[in-house]
């Protein structure tokens, strides 16, 4: 029974059904009760669906178990507002001073960071959060070289010419709705915001258009191979993506692929989806970036260990959404995070009016919205709209010089 409990949670999660998985979880609890990955995972699910003290209880009875299970200490410390006590730093240290091993080191090097940093001591924050990131950059594998000579390539290849030549390629449908941009930038806001419409459904963070993309290899092959498409390849992969996402548990018109890497393919998507929107999510570069330098992410995300890499990867959006701005004015609808906070209603107004759907209230009451929600922002976007974020990184600032040096006119350009 466990064994059998055990696969079907996994499919579930898999498949991003986190709401299906739940119940499946409490029946695993409830067989095994003294194992604490199965606290954590029930921890997690609870977190989803926006029960918060139920999810603290949950990894609570697994650091009973385990004081040194790192990856608890961490999911603790990525419920935003969760704030640890002396008792839980104290335990934190101690399980740092006893020996883990690498990933469970890292996990509560970040722990450590929260906790120091919420208790308004940001030098000695800083220093784990570095060691933290240092730790993990050693085992992954990223060039932001190569990445950079992606970005110049692709603005070599999607120009307003080829766009003009193909203009009869791909399918019409109207149903995706792209957001994306860098994470930790408000996406996830917007994401909550649209979902609240009634015409519209998210289908989380899926892969598909990525998998999509390195069906026609990597780098500079992939974009041989976009340059080089017909008019029924494209339409065919159109066909693909529409018939893989993750749409089949909603039965709204339209959805939004809340997939923040998909900035990579932007080029490709208006060329086999030219009806689809794009929304690119843009934060203050300095608040973005740190935001990302202190969130343990568990995939998918190896550019952010490293301050100059972090801020390279920052320029290099920028530089290429430029791109695609100069090829295809208009196309692309930019939110400023910023802008968002300070007039929600004229921001939400103008995002409704780009996708061609009339303003709903339900959108500026995103936060009653009891979907499940998997990102890091599960927390704040069950809650109203507040500025708390915005200007995040000042206190961490007398460490930023090399994020800084990284981002050059990405920083001193915004948000122009």
């Amino acid at each position: 029974m466990v064994a059998e409990l055990k696969k079907l949670i996994d499919q579930k999660n898999r498949a991003g059904l986190m709401g299906e998985a739940l119940p499946l979880l409490e029946q695993l609890v409830r067989a095994v009760p003294d194992d604490p990955e199965v606290r954590l995972q029930h921890g997690h699910a609870l977190r989803t669906a926006g029960r918060s003290a139920e999810a603290i209880d949950a990894y609570r009875r697994a650091l009973a178990m385990n004081p040194r299970y790192g990856e608890v200490w961490w999911a603790l410390a990525n419920l935003k507002t969760m704030r640890f006590d002396e008792s839980d730093v104290a335990a934190m240290e101690d399980a740092l001073a006893a020996g883990l091993d690498p990933r469970a080191r890292i996990a509560v090097l970040f722990a450590l960071g929260k906790a120091y940093e919420d208790s308004a001591e940001p030098a000695t924050a800083f220093a784990h959060y570095r060691s933290a990131n240092q730790l993990k950059r050693q085992g992954l594998r990223y060039n932001p070289d190569a990445l950079t000579r992606f970005v110049g390539a692709s603005r070599d290849l999607f120009t307003a010419e080829f766009f003009s030549a193909r203009a009869k390629f791909g399918n019409a449908s109207s149903a995706p709705i792209f957001v994306l941009g860098m994470p930790r930038s408000g996406s996830t806001l917007v994401e909550q915001i649209l979902a609240s419409h009634p015409a519209v459904a998210s289908v989380g963070e899926p892969n598909s258009l990525g998998l999509l993309s390195s069906s026609l290899g990597q780098g500079q092959n992939f974009l041989d191979k976009v340059a080089s498409l017909k008019s029924r390849q494209a339409f065919e992969l159109a066909r693909k993506y529409l018939n893989e996402v993750p749409r089949a548990r909603t039965q709204a018109p339209r959805f939004v692929d809340k997939q923040p890497l998909n900035w990579l393919w932007t080029g490709l998507i208006h060329l086999i989806l030219p009806k689809a929107r794009i929304i690119d999510v843009r934060r203050h570069p300095l608040d973005c970036c740190w935001s990302n330098f202190r969130q343990n992410f568990a995939v998918g995300v190896p550019f952010i260990y490293d301050m100059h890499e972090l801020g390279r990867y920052y320029r290099d959006y920028t530089v290429l959404m430029a791109g695609i701005d100069a090829a295809l004015p208009g196309r692309v609808h930019r939110i400023f995070y910023e802008r968002l906070v300070h007039d929600p209603e004229a921001e939400v107004r103008k995002l409704l009016d780009y996708l061609h759907l009339d303003f709903d209230p339900a959108c500026l009451r995103f936060y009653e919205n009891a979907r499940h929600v998997q990102t890091p922002s599960s927390e704040q976007v069950r809650q109203p709209i507040t500025s708390g974020g915005i200007g995040h990184h000042k206190q961490f600032q007398p460490w930023l010089d090399p994020l800084q040096e990284a981002l050059g006119t990405a920083l001193s350009d915004y948000p122009s």
